[in-house]
């Protein structure tokens, strides 16, 4: 209205939330500095991605990190280079020539930004080998980003209905640290063990549901499985990770995977369950 009102400059107030992913007016957001925190899908499958690949090949994802903090420190040092010649060139009262601190600093500049541009590509070279490796990975991810969302949504049948990102992780950790205990197991017997459809045929044979996953046109991975066989004599650790690698089979590696896709499957589905109707 007409009234002033005397304020600090240094002040600031702030609104939190527990809405997930609220929406606010237009006229509300351009006066407030709006930030959401809510992961999305494609970050979280990120974050669940960088998580397999640390557990599965811990080697992998100590040197991408270690690529990218090059790469990261490599473009600081180039701007911090650009900088620096900027600033000498408009602090400059002398004519350019006459300056012989800034001709070396630009000769330095120009021999350093050749270097780092070369390192710069040979390290994006190998960032795309990096990421086609991780690549074999990303089903489970995905899956997992998915099943979050999913259950994420029950709170919309019924407030009570809350799964919390902490909680998900977690659980999600602990599945894939639970299948490393079943490295040296046969595949056809942890294939029986865990393929979550014959569990479920066993434990909820007279359910909708059940009959709903059963009848859907997915083949089933125990046929697959049965003529596939881990060594048993390779046990799984932080040293031998490469080696382990190395000497699974391409179709090992994707037998191991979709069991590892079925077992969060079926784990998310039962501690679902279990707090929904138990």
């Amino acid at each position: 209205n007409d009234i002033d009102i005397e304020y600090n400059p240094n002040f600031r107030v702030y609104f939190i939330t527990q809405l997930n992913n609220p929406h606010f007016l237009p006229d509300i957001c351009i006066r407030v500095t709006l930030i959401n925190f809510t992961i999305t899908q494609n970050g979280l499958e990120h974050q669940l991605l960088s998580l397999v690949v640390l557990n599965e090949e811990p080697h992998l994802e100590y040197e991408r990190k270690v690529l990218l903090e090059t790469m990261a420190q490599d473009l600081k040092s180039l701007r911090d280079f650009e900088d620096r010649t900027l600033e000498m060139l408009t602090t400059s009262e002398q004519h350019l020539l006459d300056r012989h601190d800034l001709i070396d600093n630009l000769t330095r500049s120009k021999i350093t930004s050749d270097e780092i541009a070369n390192r710069y590509h040979e390290n994006e070279s190998n960032e795309r080998q990096i990421n086609l490796a991780r690549q074999c990975y990303v089903s489970l991810a995905k899956r997992g980003s998915l099943l979050y969302f999913l259950i994420n949504h029950l709170s919309r049948l019924n407030i009570m209905y809350q799964f919390s990102l902490t909680w998900f992780q977690r659980t999600f950790h602990s599945c894939i640290l639970d299948h490393d205990s079943t490295r040296r197991m046969s595949m056809t017997n942890l294939s029986n063990e865990l393929d979550p459809l014959q569990r479920l045929t066993r434990q909820r044979r007279s359910s909708s549901l059940l009959s709903s996953l059963i009848s859907s046109p997915r083949q089933s991975i125990s046929e697959e499985l049965t003529r596939e066989q881990i060594p048993i004599n390779l046990t799984r650790t932080r040293h031998n990770t490469k080696s382990f690698v190395s000497t699974i089979t391409p179709q090992q590696r994707a037998a191991t995977l979709r069991l590892m896709v079925d077992r969060l499957t079926y784990t998310i589905y039962q501690l679902v369950s279990w707090s929904l109707f138990a």
